[in-house]
């Protein structure tokens, strides 16, 4: 079983549309310039691009293309020294109006596919590229990116083949391992990702991304020596990381090494001082080793660093319960209830506070609660045999139930199974979320009120979703989905709503209420490209190519009426 402090350390955003291939004419020509003007003008802005001057390279290019708005070379070097300036869509716009003037061009189509995946849209950056292998270009650089551009679409399937021929073109080139084992990390193949982040170290040693990269693979899977043997590689090549020392912490500690584990905990936060995560890492091992005050100050300022992250106010509940203090655990476990009642582990969280206080009545009642959200929760079936075979033989001062009160918060850090939280979704860059949702709990129909203080008053439908999509911005996509539910219930007539309540679903795994949610996001909205193309990646996860294929075609037609 994979510890929850690794876990927790590990770092998911809505599908953009794509962009159209280029299909708009070039702007009217001028009246046609002399054709030594022409040249004359093209060589200036040539020369100042070559004297290392690029914004008067621009410039020059641009009266070059006001007389002939069809010279190729310089609609290409003015697209290359916008897209070197981050001026990235009118990069995009130059590379268009030079496929229009030459639509053959391999190269043009290749540079048009670079600037559409900087801008995400990742459709079209793999029609890009498609087209440039179909004109003939054919080296592993481009199979390279158009696997990055299909990886990014949902292809998972596409972008594998095109990584293995890319890796087969040039078999010394690392690059496109590396990429491979990032998406093979996000299909669950972890040692597959580690088989290609060592390919990685042997071609290239000093790449420290793939030190880290299989460092956090080999976590993931439990070997947590050989997470540490990575991480320590990856802290020599980059000093100091705050991610690095956070993730070798996590192991450490997982190994019970525990003096190291402190010392890269504090060397992380000594790097990033407001770090919730690991704020929550070292409080908890603070308070195995019973330094209770210490890790309430960890706990307090997590709290106040994120006071909307629901594993915070759990674990400081659990620090002060404790502390002896069960008023105060009881409060911050209802606040995490509270933030996150969609997720099994908070209502099981208070639960146990109430059982160690002897409250057992409450105690079944949120237990109950947890086993509605998760009917697999075995921790939670448990404690409530615990709990409800205390209250038919009570005839006294309760008895202590569940664990001793120095350790009432030690299931934050060993949960079962069905309580694990999930990987979060790998990106570009290593940024794992503030808190992992579950993989197994389903979220409420609708939020449980019974045992809450006092509900606030009730939040409009767009501030609702406003709350949702920070959350899953966050990859907190189980504490988001209850939200988003509230929301269509405040509102059921907004499809950007709904759009995002099937997306949340479906990165949950709940394909059959993502379906439901998306479906009625195109009924109120028939020109959604959004949601067609959620839906499309939504169909192919469950193995319905063909409805797949229609609606990615759908989304495409609409994406060509917007241009």
């Amino acid at each position: 079983m994979l510890c929850l402090r690794f876990l927790l350390l590990f770092a998911g955003a809505l599908i953009l549309c794509p962009a159209d291939l280029p299909a708009q004419a070039p702007p009217p020509t001028a009246t046609a310039a002399p054709p030594k003007e022409t040249r004359v003008l093209y060589e200036k802005a040539l020369r100042l691009e070559r004297e290392g001057k690029p914004a008067e390279a621009i410039v020059a290019y641009t009266d070059l293309l006001a007389v002939d708005a069809n010279h190729l070379n310089g609609l290409q070097h003015r697209a290359h020294l916008l897209f070197q300036a981050g001026r990235v869509r009118e990069a995009a716009n130059d590379f268009s109006a030079a496929l229009v003037v030459d639509p053959g061009d391999r190269e043009i189509w290749s540079a048009y596919g670079d600037c559409l995946s900087t801008l995400s849209d990742w459709r079209g950056a793999s029609a890009a590229y498609h087209t440039a292998i179909q004109r003939g270009l054919d080296n592993t650089r481009i199979y390279k990116k158009l696997g990055d551009a299909l990886a990014g679409s949902g292809d998972n399937e596409g972008a594998l083949q095109a990584y293995a021929t890319s890796i087969k073109l040039r078999l010394d080139n690392f690059e496109p391992y590396f990429a491979r084992g990032v998406l093979l990390v996000k299909l669950k193949r972890e040692r597959d990702a580690i088989e290609d982040f060592g390919r990685v170290t042997e071609l290239n040693p000093d790449y420290a991304d793939a030190w880290f990269r299989r460092g956090a693979a080999w976590g993931e899977i439990g070997e947590f020596d050989k997470a540490a043997r990575d991480l320590t590689v990856f802290l020599r090549l980059q000093p100091g990381d705050a991610e690095g020392l956070a993730f070798r912490g996590a192991a450490e500690d997982t190994l019970g090494r525990t003096s190291a584990a402190l010392a890269d905990y504090g060397a992380s936060l000594k790097a990033r001082p407001d770090n919730p995560r690991v704020l929550l890492a070292r409080g908890e091992l603070l308070d195995r080793l019973g330094r209770h005050q210490e890790a309430l100050a960890d706990r307090n300022r997590a709290v106040e660093v994120d006071p909307k992250n629901g594993y915070a106010w759990l674990a400081r509940g659990g620090t002060q319960l404790a502390l002896g203090f069960p008023d105060k655990a009881v409060a911050d476990r209802t606040r995490a209830v509270e933030i996150m009642p969609g997720n099994p582990l908070m209502w099981y969280g208070r639960a146990a506070t109430y059982a160690a206080i002897g409250e057992n009545p409450k105690a079944v009642q949120d237990l109950n609660e947890a086993l509605r959200l998760n009917p697999g929760f075995a921790e939670a079936k448990k404690l409530l045999q615990d709990v409800e075979s205390r209250l038919q033989s009570q005839a006294g001062a309760p008895a202590q139930v569940g664990q001793p009160v120095g350790r009432a918060n030690a299931f934050v850090s060993h949960l079962p199974p069905e309580a694990r939280p999930e990987t979060p979704a790998p990106g570009a860059q290593p940024t794992p979320a503030t808190a992992a949702p579950l993989q197994q709990a389903r979220p409420p129909a609708k939020p449980a009120t019974e045992a809450l203080a006092p509900a606030p008053a009730t939040a409009s439908a767009e501030q609702l979703n406003r709350e949702a999509r920070e959350l899953m911005d966050k990859g907190e996509f189980a504490a988001a989905v209850p939200k988003l539910q509230a929301a269509v219930a405040a509102d059921p007539g907004i499809a950007q709503i709904w759009n995002a309540l099937g997306y949340g679903q479906m990165r949950l795994h709940h394909f059959q209420e993502a379906l439901k949610a998306l479906d009625r996001a195109v009924q109120l909205k028939p020109d959604y490209q959004n949601a067609f193309l959620n839906r499309a990646v939504l169909k192919r996860q469950m193995g319905d190519r063909a409805g797949a294929e229609r609606d990615f075609q759908r989304a495409s037609e609409l994406g060509k009426k917007k241009r």
